[in-house]
């Protein structure tokens, strides 16, 4: 059984729409039954000039009236959906990027798909990390349900590293004022944590590899590619002013809700190829 929840709001409007195309009594009726309305709490004004007939009404004259109540019923139910706003979730990365970092935005992001809720956002703040776990990260965001949006945040915080590649990876990067982003210059740690050399040729292939790997990213999400090699080849750094001139991130905003209001209405393509409209301003 179908019922239309939606239409509570509406009734009265509906039923004078029912009102004005139903020609008799019975027809009426029909269509009110339809919507599991009981015609008997009718106000008897509606009833008013309406022709009244005996036995069953033809169901094929009732198509054309279905129909356009139907149309107006999609209209209110997509006037209805707009005017709600999903929550955006929010997860952070706030230290080193490791194997627990990833499998908690793999875990943060699947959930908010499962949950509803419009969009992901990710506060970043870090130094950087492995390869492998930002390599991970970065599938999780090109491949989410729901649009990701990376913000350096706050003030004061960095994505250095391979927090520079996860941030250009998201649908949608962004900075506080007093920011910086780069210096993604891959190192080899020893078991201990602290960096040590590479011989000539090890040094060239992972060089030549992570430049490789940031182009791919920055050409998937249309960023700056020559400037997100030199942070990886070159260590090159940029504050929050600089990064949006030069197309690495898209917005700076001083705080969660000015991104909020900065973002509002934004269509972000996901990988699955459907198109979200944000609805952003006020949340999370």
């Amino acid at each position: 059984m179908v019922r239309y929840p939606l239409l509570q709001n509406y009734k009265l409007l509906v039923v004078l729409m029912c009102r004005s195309l139903a020609t008799d009594t019975l027809r009426l009726v029909r269509i009110l039954q339809i919507f599991h309305w009981n015609p008997q709490k009718l106000p008897k004004s509606l009833l008013v000039g309406v022709e009244y007939h005996s036995g069953e009404a033809d169901m094929t004259k009732l198509i054309p009236i279905l129909f356009t109540i139907l149309c107006i019923i999609g209209c209110m139910s997509s006037g209805y959906a707009a005017d709600q706003q999903s929550p955006v979730r929010v997860l952070y990365i706030d230290d080193q990027i490791d194997p627990p970092t990833a499998d908690y935005l793999d875990e943060g992001v699947r959930s908010a798909g499962r949950d509803g809720n419009q969009a992901v956002l990710v506060l970043v703040n870090t130094p950087g990390g492995l390869m492998t776990s930002m390599q991970s990260i970065v599938r999780t965001f090109l491949n989410s349900s729901v649009p990701v949006i990376a913000y350096i945040y706050p003030q004061g915080a960095k994505a250095d590293s391979a927090g520079l590649i996860v941030t250009v990876a998201a649908d949608i990067a962004a900075m506080a004022p007093g920011t910086n982003t780069g210096s993604a210059s891959p190192v080899q740690l020893d078991p201990t944590g602290n960096s040590e050399k590479m011989d000539k040729t090890m040094e060239r292939k992972v060089m030549n590899s992570a430049a490789a790997y940031a182009r791919s990213i920055a050409d998937k999400r249309g960023r700056n590619q020559e400037w997100i090699e030199k942070a990886v080849t070159k260590a090159a750094n940029l504050a929050a002013n600089e990064a949006i001139k030069m197309n690495v991130v898209d917005y700076v905003a001083k705080d969660i809700p000015d991104l909020m209001q900065q973002i509002d209405g934004k269509k972000v393509t996901l990988s699955t190829g459907r198109t979200v409209i944000l609805n952003t301003k006020g949340a999370p």
